[in-house]
């Protein structure tokens, strides 16, 4: 990877430049989370395992489960389609987690580019339900 000004200015922060040019020149590994209302992680591993995507539990991320190979496909596979399990980057998982929603529990998700905003109620186990479109009224903060 070469040195471009985007890497560089993160230099000074670094112990190991070669470690992180070498990090972000590595593919990123696929992982998934079920929709634990329909299906737990054991059910999803032993399906996904049965139709040729190995997988393995996603360390540091409760139900999550990291894809072993870097077939493709996934997107296509019937129980992505039946909406039994998400596709995302482990990363993405972690806000999440840390944000711990709870039931009932209202955020407010803006974007200034295009100026809409939703909101989202939090249901249990990572379910997400718009509670509203595009307005979200006073209930949200």
């Amino acid at each position: 990877m070469s040195n471009s000004g985007l890497l560089a200015r993160y230099y000074d922060i670094l112990d190991d430049i070669p470690a992180f040019e070498n990090a972000l020149g590595r593919p990123v590994r696929r992982s998934v989370w079920p929709h634990l209302l329909r299906i737990d992680q054991n059910e999803l591993a032993r399906i996904l395992n049965a139709d040729g995507f190995a997988n393995a539990p996603l360390p540091g991320i409760p139900d999550g489960l990291h894809l072993r190979d870097e077939g493709s496909g996934l997107g296509r596979h019937w129980a992505y389609s039946a909406g039994l399990f998400n596709i995302q980057e482990a990363s993405a998982m972690l806000p999440a987690l840390i944000l711990s929603p709870q039931p009932g529990h209202c955020r407010r998700l803006s974007c200034l580019r295009n100026r809409v905003s939703a909101c989202w109620t939090f249901a249990p186990r990572r379910e997400i339900k718009p509670l509203s479109w595009p307005s979200p009224g006073p209930q949200c903060h």
